[in-house]
């Protein structure tokens, strides 16, 4: 009984520590958007929406393979999304980046919403709502 104790208090420690390093690493992986603006452009079709984000690497590594993802809503139901590859960001990089976005029914007035959101894998390193009345 005694070794059985010192088995599981070994492979707490083990899973203890394996833990803390997973939580290290998203230190390590850290892109932050620190500014989201739009600006808006009617046609007699649509309107256009162009999303501009600036985009920084806090983190202590640099990133390969991290995912943008901006989607806009109106009155809570999903417009347009798009998706844009960020690549390789080095550590204290910091990028403007710009995504359009297009509502094709002008006949429905409401409240709109942008939902910025960077990915790595299956991991959220950020998330930024942008919220406006009808213009």
């Amino acid at each position: 009984m005694r070794k059985i104790t010192i088995m599981l208090i070994v492979l707490m420690v083990i899973v203890i520590g394996f833990l803390s390093g997973c939580s290290t690493n998203s230190e390590e992986n850290k892109l932050k958007i620190t500014y989201m603006e739009k600006s808006v452009q009617e046609t007699a079709e649509a309107i256009l929406f162009n999303i501009t984000l600036k985009i920084q690497n806090i983190g202590s590594n640099d990133i390969t393979g991290a995912e943008l993802t901006v989607t806009l809503y109106k009155i809570n139901s999903m417009e347009d999304s798009q998706i844009k590859q960020l690549g390789n960001i080095e550590k204290g990089w910091e990028q403007t980046t710009n995504i359009s976005l297009v509502d094709n029914d002008i006949n429905v007035y409401g409240d709109y919403r942008a939902v910025a959101t960077i990915t790595l894998g299956s991991k959220v390193l950020d998330t930024k709502t942008l919220s406006w009345g009808d213009d």
